[in-house]
């Protein structure tokens, strides 16, 4: 099986998932009104796990498109560690607003995840962040907005 550069999977329920394979970095875009429960959100991560060949990488998830009904916190837990994730090496969360910022905060504070996580308002610094050295040709190639 050829690999290539660059792989986009656009028929997952909960995200729109990039996969860089040069810069190991993914690039996960949560779609309005996803359908946010435990088996959509362990199902996203295999497909992050299988897509990345269950390389090490790094994340940048843009959860701007979040809206707060009721999220399980088995949800929070499985996006914390599960058996998919186990080589992230950095998570970088995007939000665009108190609630989100509040949000992803207890994520973080509360859920502990076993890789390392931080949340940014700009794209900018957080590819920054994550030590991405192609920045603008991944924001080109996603449509991720700024």
């Amino acid at each position: 099986m050829e690999r290539i550069n660059y792989t986009h999977i656009k028929n997952d329920p909960l995200t729109d998932i990039h996969y860089f394979m040069d810069e190991k970095i993914v690039v996960s875009i949560l779609k309005r009104e996803a359908p946010i429960d435990y088996e959509n959100a362990l199902a996203n991560y295999k497909l992050i796990y299988e897509v990345s060949n269950a390389e090490e990488i790094v994340v940048l998830f843009d959860g701007r498109n979040l809206n707060f009904e009721y999220i399980p916190k088995e949800v929070f837990s499985c996006m914390a560690n599960n058996e998919y994730n186990r080589k992230f090496k950095k998570f970088a969360i995007i939000y665009s607003g108190l609630p989100q910022k509040l949000m992803a905060g207890l994520f973080t504070t509360l859920h502990k995840p076993h890789f390392s996580t931080k949340l940014f308002s700009n794209v900018n610094e957080a590819f920054k962040w994550l030590g991405t050295s192609n920045a603008q040709s991944i924001i080109e190639k996603t449509g991720i907005t700024l």
